[in-house]
């Protein structure tokens, strides 16, 4: 099992579209809301970090030339939890 959190901040993301996108993939996965534009969840399997961390990166690729958004950061971190 892993213990991870995502933070994903964009520039110019009108009416918080990808963000919402992010937040509803992350929450689907299990993650929970710790911040602004920050999530956490403490007992994932490998499998099911993979597909919700890849469905981020899908959304982020996609938002780039069809949205006015544009990424500032993303930070990632992940470690085996207790």
């Amino acid at each position: 099992m892993a213990r991870a959190i995502v933070r994903c901040s964009l520039d110019k993301d009108k009416g918080s579209e990808v963000t919402n996108q992010i937040r509803k993939t992350l929450e689907q996965a299990g993650f929970k809301a710790i911040g602004t534009a920050s999530y956490e969840a403490s007992d994932l399997k490998q499998n099911d970090l993979t597909q919700a961390l890849r469905g981020v990166l899908e959304i982020l690729e996609s938002a780039v030339g069809q949205t006015s958004s544009s990424l500032d950061h993303l930070w990632i971190y992940v470690d085996q939890g207790d």
